[in-house]
C-alpha cells in the first residue's frame, strides 16, 4: 500500500497518522497517570527507519513515524521529573 502524499487519498494518509501516531499516543497517556503515581515505568514504542529517513512513496507513513520520534523525544522531558522514561 502506498503512503504517498501526491498518490493517496486524505482518508488513507489520514489513517497512517492515526495509526501510527495518535495510536501510541494514547496508549501511554492512558498509562502515564499511573506511571506518574508510581513514580517508576517505561513507555516503549515501536517505531521505524521512516522515522529518520523518508523513502521513495512512504510520505504518510514516514510522517507518522517522524511524529513519534519528536514526541517520544519531547515527552523525555515531560515525564523525567516521574522516574519515567519514554524509549523508542
Amino acid at each position: 500500500m502506498t503512503s504517498s502524499a501526491l498518490h493517496g487519498k486524505r482518508e488513507a494518509r489520514k489513517a497512517w497518522l492515526l495509526a501510527g501516531h495518535h495510536g501510541p499516543m494514547n496508549v501511554a497517556r492512558a498509562v502515564l497517570p499511573v506511571m506518574r503515581a508510581q513514580r517508576d515505568g517505561h513507555v516503549l514504542t515501536i517505531s521505524s527507519l521512516a522515522g529518520q529517513v523518508g523513502t521513495e512513496f512512504t510520505s504518510a507513513y514516514a510522517l507518522s513515524k517522524f511524529a513519534v520520534e519528536g514526541w517520544m523525544e519531547a515527552l523525555h522531558h515531560d515525564i523525567k521529573p516521574y522516574n519515567t522514561a519514554p524509549r523508542s
